[in-house]
């Protein structure tokens, strides 16, 4: 597993973040949570979205989406994936039904130089349509939308989206 609190068990996994959402709401009433998850990237037994821990535990639903695994070098890739398999277009529509705001706590381009995802066509590199892309989505669910970042990583090994 990628990180150690992986959901290798899922009703354990929805389980604590119940428990942790309740507790973290008994002393700050006012704090939103953010559940959040990478696109493309489950390696649970079960689907990401099955992992959801239910409405009264989430405010936010949000999703990290690189220009990686897939990447987008057209608009229609940037289509297929964003609808794809835990992409951010599907979190859009499941953040919708669920009456909620989504985030995207991190985004960007991912280098094909000296990245692990940068190996095998894996990372889109410098890509202007997936950043015209991006922004026509933001903008598109501007109602919804709780805020995005975009990460600007320089270091070495990971996915290098500085911009400068």
């Amino acid at each position: 597993m990628w990180f150690a609190w992986s959901a290798t068990d899922p009703q354990q996994w929805i389980q604590c973040f119940r428990n942790a959402s309740s507790a973290i709401r008994a002393t700050s009433p006012k704090v939103r949570i953010d559940w959040n998850l990478n696109a493309h990237g489950s390696t649970t037994p079960v689907g990401a979205f099955d992992l959801y821990p239910g409405d009264q535990y989430v405010d936010v639903i949000g999703i990290d989406s690189y220009d990686q695994y897939p990447p987008s070098p057209t608009y229609a890739d940037f289509d297929n994936q964003c609808n794809g398999d835990a992409g951010l277009c599907q979190v859009i529509t499941f953040a919708r039904t669920h009456h909620k705001l989504f985030s995207v706590p991190e985004w960007g381009v991912v280098s094909q130089q000296g990245t692990k995802a940068g190996r095998g066509g894996a990372a889109g590199g410098d890509n202007p349509a997936y950043m015209e892309k991006m922004y026509e989505t933001f903008s598109r669910n501007a109602d919804i939308l709780a805020y995005e970042a975009y990460f600007p990583d320089a270091e070495e090994g990971n996915v290098r989206s500085s911009l400068v």
